[in-house]
């Protein structure tokens, strides 16, 4: 029943994995007014009208934000001497490309430019050739692909960090107004699913949905006002 439901109503969407933003770039964005629905923001039911925004980069849904996590940085391992050798042979032969690319040199160049630093190499194991990359299969055990493409004369818009953040917010007043139930979770998972409120809260509690959903709906977040 559980896999069921997963695969048919549940979309489970990590944040995460967005591009980062330059660390200048604005990270406000709304807000957007959802009507229908029903939100619980790190366990807690809110009421509508949902105001949703972002503000310094954070969701906020009726001027509230999640608490935020605190990270604790990791002790960086030293790097083995093997290592850097390696990282500084797939870094030249990136560059390489890069600088045949913008000479306009075509992908069969790049390709056997690439292939011949690779056989006079003795960092490699050995390598792969494929249609738009080559694989790098060091003697260390690692593999790093070197990508090859053409240049592109008409680069695409840049889609700036405000814009992605609108078009979320956007998504999320659709979504809502289309009478989902949506979960927010502290750790970026947002769970949706076309179902009653009480009735989908009633499984998540029973244990049927997440477990990290079924901990916060037991013991909400405590919100941050933000505007």
């Amino acid at each position: 029943m559980r896999e069921t439901f997963l695969a048919a109503v549940l979309w489970l969407l990590l944040t995460s994995s967005a591009p980062m933003a330059a660390a200048d770039e604005p990270q406000d964005a709304g807000p957007v007014t959802a009507t229908y629905g029903a939100l619980f923001f790190g366990g807690n039911r809110m009421h509508s009208p949902y105001v949703l925004s972002y503000v310094s980069g954070r969701l906020c849904v009726n001027g509230f934000a999640l608490p935020q996590t605190k990270l604790h940085p990791a002790s960086a391992r030293r790097k083995t001497r093997r290592e850097l050798e390696e990282e500084s042979f797939a870094q030249r032969a990136a560059d390489r490309c890069d600088s045949l690319r913008a000479v306009g040199a075509s992908i069969e160049t790049m390709r056997a430019t690439v292939a011949s630093m690779c056989r006079s190499s003795s960092l490699l194991d050995s390598f792969r050739v494929r249609a738009r990359a080559v694989d790098m299969f060091f003697r260390s055990g690692s593999r790093v692909p070197i990508g090859l493409w053409e240049a592109v004369h008409t680069p695409p818009p840049r889609v700036t960090r405000a814009e992605m953040l609108s078009a979320e917010l956007h998504q999320l007043r659709t979504l809502l107004d289309s009478g989902s139930t949506m979960f927010v979770l502290r750790d970026g998972v947002r769970i949706t699913a076309h179902e009653d409120p009480d009735k989908m809260v009633s499984r998540a509690l029973a244990g049927q949905v997440d477990s990290k959903l079924q901990r916060q709906l037991r013991h909400p977040l405590k919100l941050e006002r933000l505007k």
